[in-house]
């Protein structure tokens, strides 16, 4: 391994704030030990696990670059509501998700969900970057935040249009 992906992958798990054992699970990796060689450069990298360190900066450097934290990727108009999705969402940061808001009443079909505002809830549809490493804490703040971010865009929103 070069010593520039070694710093890559010392400052993306700095970065995401994992120890070594949280990176060693993020990367499929089989032990502590395995990892802590890799990063300090004992053994070499593989191509597979430079792709899926690749994937995990991705969005870490969007966060970085400003991008924003969550993109809405369609809506309805919701005093019209003929579909079940009202909105489908884009988390862009590290760890990527896409979700959709529905009307509570619509069924998650065992999908984790969130409340966003009195009648919509958020659901969970695909981890781009699957959160390996994370524990359940960790992944209900991040979808609550995610959930509360989109309960404002959607305040922020109607009082656009008032």
């Amino acid at each position: 391994m070069l010593p520039t992906d070694m710093l890559t992958l010392r400052r993306t798990r700095m970065q995401i704030g994992f120890d070594e054992k949280q990176m060693a699970t993020l990367l499929l990796i089989d032990s502590v030990e395995d990892y802590h060689r890799l990063e300090n450069g004992d053994d070499e990298i593989t191509q597979h696990l430079a792709m899926l360190i690749r994937n995990i900066r991705t969005g870490i450097e969007l966060k970085e670059a400003g991008f924003p934290k969550c993109t809405v990727l369609g809506s309805i108009n919701r005093e019209d509501i003929s579909f079940e999705a009202l909105t489908t969402i884009s988390h862009n940061h590290f760890p990527r998700f896409l979700a959709q808001v529905v009307l509570n009443s619509e069924s998650a079909d065992g999908a984790l969900t969130v409340p966003v505002t009195k009648f919509e809830k958020m659901v969970l549809c695909a981890w781009i970057d699957l959160p390996l490493g994370f524990n359940q804490l960790q992944i209900d703040m991040l979808l609550e935040d995610t959930a509360s971010e989109i309960a404002n865009y959607f305040i922020w929103l109607e009082q656009q249009c008032d």
